[in-house]
């Protein structure tokens, strides 16, 4: 019972961690799109310039989503999910 109970905890324990990870990418899009949207109106003389805001600005959007991830693990597996 206890080997059924702890594979059970396991399971429990990684479908709530890929929830998380889903949940942190779509925060991720969410604000990265948002970005995109102001950058490109903002520089729409200046391509190139606001290519490299944007760049900028979802590495700050995926540094600030990972530091509210206390897990070591789970910060990694959400940043690949990120980058993609």
């Amino acid at each position: 019972f206890l080997q059924v109970s702890g594979g059970l905890l396991r399971q429990q324990k990684a479908a709530t961690e890929r929830s998380e990870v889903a949940s942190k990418k779509a925060e991720y899009v969410n604000k990265s799109a948002v970005a995109a949207q102001k950058i490109q109106k903002d520089f729409a003389e200046n391509p190139t310039e606001g290519f490299e805001m944007l760049t900028r600005k979802n590495q700050e959007i995926k540094e600030d989503i990972l530091s509210g991830v206390s897990d070591g693990r789970l910060q990694n597996e959400i940043g690949a999910a990120i980058d993609g």
